[in-house]
């Protein structure tokens, strides 16, 4: 017994995989043409676009008005939820010096109620209960002046 797969399960297979791919690549390109590969296998199926040809246009078409309408939404909006992550609203803040920074060197500060390790490039030493600026953050180490 043979089974051969027909247009509507090669273009759900071609969309699911190219979905795969795509979490893992996260271009939000071939999502969308994965997309447009599923819209074709359900038009196929309800047999909109029993041809080749017309599988084609609705794949071409509905890949391309899906990432023109789509992809740049979705990409801020990722983009946004990264940006989440770098703590730039600290910059500018005040925090308290935990313990004290020796000129060029590393001491701790206190900042929303958890400690820090932080450093100063002045040449001057922060004693303990100071108040300091967050200037930047440098991975997990806050630069403060």
């Amino acid at each position: 017994m043979t089974s051969v797969l027909g247009p509507v399960q090669i273009w759900a297979i071609i969309g699911i995989v190219l979905i795969i791919i795509d979490v893992f690549s996260s271009t939000f390109f071939l999502f969308f043409l994965g997309i447009g590969a599923l819209v074709t296998a359900l038009s196929v199926w309800v047999g909109l676009t029993p041809g080749l040809v017309g599988q084609l246009i609705c794949f071409s078409l509905f890949s391309l008005v899906a990432t023109l309408l789509f992809r740049s939404a979705l990409k801020r909006m990722f983009d946004q939820k990264a940006r989440h992550g770098d703590y730039s609203e600290y910059i500018g803040q005040k925090a308290v010096v935990a313990a004290s920074i020796p000129a060029g060197g590393e001491g701790k500060v206190t900042y929303r109620g958890s400690e820090w390790i932080a450093f100063c490039e002045e040449d001057r030493e922060i004693p303990e209960g100071a108040t300091v600026t967050i200037l930047s953050i440098q991975g997990i180490k806050l630069k403060v002046g």
